[in-house]
C-alpha cells in the first residue's frame, strides 16, 4: 500500500493548507515516477499537458492553470517560460483521492506580460485508478477564432469543451508536446495559492495611452482589469477584459464598453461578481461564472450582437439573465445555478441550456424571440418552465423547429 507520506517531496512547494481529500494540483517531477510505480494501489489522476507554437518568451511568457472541483473548490499552478526555465512542453497533475470522479473543469491560460493571449477550456472525468493525460495546446491557429461558449480551440478548431475518457491516454512516462516529439517529467508549474495574475508594469502600451482603470495593462490594444473593488466602467474604443479570481473579488458592478467593442468578464472565485455585469451596447459579450455563489447579480447584454452566459459554479448566476441579444446562449450546468428568470427576446436568437441540477429555477421568458430553444437536462430544472414565443412551446421547453424559427 502506497503511503501519503511518500508525496511530501513532490508538495515541498505546495502550502498544506491547499491538501484536502479531492483533487490535488501538485508538482510533477521524476521523484513521483518512483512513487509511482511503488504503489500497490494505481493513482487516479490526471496530467495536464501543455505547450505552444506562439513564440516563447516574446508572444508567451508563462502558463496559469486553474481547475475546480464539483464542489468548486479551486487550485491554480503556474510556470514562467522562457530563457532560464524548464523547456516546453509544461505539464501539471490533479491526484484524485475520494470524492466524484468528475465532472472537473480546467481553464488553462497563456499569458504575456500577464496579460491573457490564448485560453483553453476542458470539463473531464477522472478514470478509476489510472492516470491519464488531457492535452490543452495553446495553437497560433485558434488565434482570433470564436468559439461557443461551451467550445474550446484545438487543431481541429471549435470543439466541446467536455472530454471523452477515451481522448485522455494512459500516462506512459513522457508528456506529449507540439510538434517536437514528447518532452520529459519536470514540469516547471508552480502550485500555490497565488491566482492572481502578475502584470509587470512593461505591458505593451505607453502608460499615457492606457486608461488608468485598465489595471493590469493594454497590452494588443485591449483593456486588462483585475479584481477591482469598485464600480468599473470600461473605456470607450477598446476591447475590455475583465477577471475577478479570489473569494469575493469583484463586489460591485462591471460595466462593459458600450460603443460596440468586445468584452469577457470571467468570475473565478466563489462569491465573485456579487453585483450586476451590463454588457448594453457592446459586440460580443462572454460572461463566465465558475466560482460558487458567482455573479450574484443580473448579466445584461441587451442590444449586444452576441452574448454568452455561463453559469458553471454551484449556485452561480443568481440574478436574472436578461440576454436580450441579437444571439444569445445561456448555459446554466452549476448545480443550483440561474434561479433567476432567463429573459430572451427583442427579437433575438436564444438558447439557454439548463442542464445542472435544480437549475433555471425562476424559468425562461422568451416570448418575443425570434428563435428560442430551451433544454431542461438537469434533475427539477427549469422550475417554472419556459414562456416560447407562439406555438413553439413542445411541453418541455422551447423548440427551435424550422417553423418557429423566423429570425432574419
Amino acid at each position: 500500500m502506497c503511503e501519503r507520506t511518500h508525496l511530501t517531496p513532490m508538495l515541498a512547494d505546495v502550502p498544506p493548507r491547499l491538501l484536502y481529500d479531492g483533487p490535488v494540483i501538485r508538482l510533477l517531477v521524476a521523484t513521483m515516477l518512483f512513487f509511482l510505480a511503488a504503489c500497490s494501489t494505481p493513482r487516479t489522476e490526471v496530467i495536464i499537458a501543455l505547450d505552444t507554437d506562439f513564440d516563447v518568451p516574446a508572444e508567451v511568457d508563462s502558463f496559469v492553470v486553474t481547475v475546480t472541483a464539483p464542489d468548486a473548490r479551486t487550485q491554480v499552478a503556474r510556470a514562467t517560460l522562457g530563457p532560464g526555465e524548464s523547456p516546453l512542453p509544461r505539464a501539471t497533475g490533479v491526484l484524485h483521492t475520494t470524492g466524484p470522479l468528475g465532472p472537473f473543469t480546467a481553464v488553462a491560460e497563456a499569458l504575456l506580460g500577464g496579460t491573457v493571449v490564448a485560453t483553453r477550456r476542458a470539463r473531464f472525468t477522472f478514470v478509476a485508478e489510472q492516470t491519464r493525460v488531457l492535452e490543452m495546446h495553446f495553437l497560433r491557429s485558434c488565434q482570433g477564432v470564436s468559439c461557443g461558449a461551451e467550445e474550446s480551440c484545438d487543431a481541429s478548431g471549435c470543439r466541446s469543451v467536455d472530454i471523452d475518457p477515451m481522448e485522455m491516454p494512459p500516462y506512459g512516462g513522457t508528456i506529449p508536446g507540439i510538434g517536437r516529439g514528447d518532452g520529459g517529467v519536470d514540469s516547471g508549474m508552480d502550485g500555490g495559492p497565488d491566482v492572481g495574475v502578475d502584470a509587470g508594469p512593461d505591458v505593451g502600451v505607453d502608460a499615457g495611452e492606457c486608461p488608468a482603470v485598465c489595471n493590469a495593462g493594454c497590452a494588443g490594444g485591449q483593456c486588462q482589469v483585475l479584481d477591482p473593488t469598485t464600480d468599473v466602467r470600461c473605456p470607450s474604443g477598446m476591447p475590455c477584459r475583465i477577471r475577478c479570481e479570489g473569494d469575493g473579488a469583484c463586489p460591485e458592478r462591471l460595466h462593459c464598453p458600450e460603443d460596440g467593442q468586445p468584452c469577457t468578464v470571467t468570475c473565478v472565485g466563489p462569491n465573485s461578481c456579487a453585483r450586476a455585469t451590463d454588457c448594453e451596447g457592446a459586440s460580443t459579450c462572454d460572461v463566465t461564472c465558475t466560482g460558487a455563489d458567482s455573479c450574484a447579480g443580473s448579466n445584461n447584454c441587451k442590444d449586444a450582437a452576441s452574448c454568452n452566459i455561463t453559469c458553471d459554479g454551484p449556485a452561480a448566476c443568481a440574478g436574472k439573465a436578461q440576454c436580450r441579444a441579437s444571439d444569445c446562449t445561456v448555459l446554466c450546468s452549476g448545480e443550483g445555478s440561474c434561479v433567476g428568470a432567463n429573459e430572451c427576446g427583442l427579437g433575438g436568437r436564444c438558447a439557454v441550456t439548463c442542464s445542472g441540477d435544480r437549475s433555471c429555477a425562476a424559468g425562461t421568458t422568451c416570448p418575443d424571440a425570434c428563435a428560442c430553444s430551451v433544454t431542461c437536462g438537469g434533475a427539477m430544472s427549469c422550475g417554472t418552465g419556459a414562456m416560447c414565443p407562439a406555438g413553439c412551446d413542445d411541453g418541455a421547453g422551447c423548440t427551435s423547429a424550422m417553423s418557429c424559427d423566423t429570425c432574419p
